[in-house]
């Protein structure tokens, strides 16, 4: 998931772990990247929450060498 969907879906109190499966009806593991952590904490106060909620789901590997910015 990336900071966007996750600042959103905080501001409208959808719990991501708990309704990705329902509306995909299926098993679901909420993966970021370096650079979404990277993004959110950029951001600042708007989206320290979001980044709090980032920091729990299963973190995966981009090719980028540097964190970059959607």
């Amino acid at each position: 998931v990336d900071g966007t969907f996750l600042t959103h879906a905080l501001q409208q109190k959808i719990h991501v772990k708990e309704q990705l499966p329902k509306m995909l009806e299926g098993r679901t593991t909420p993966m970021v990247t370096g650079c979404v952590l990277a993004e959110l904490r950029s951001l600042g106060e708007r989206a320290l929450g979001a980044a709090i909620i980032a920091k729990g789901y299963y973190r995966i590997k981009c090719g980028h060498e540097d964190p970059i910015s959607a």
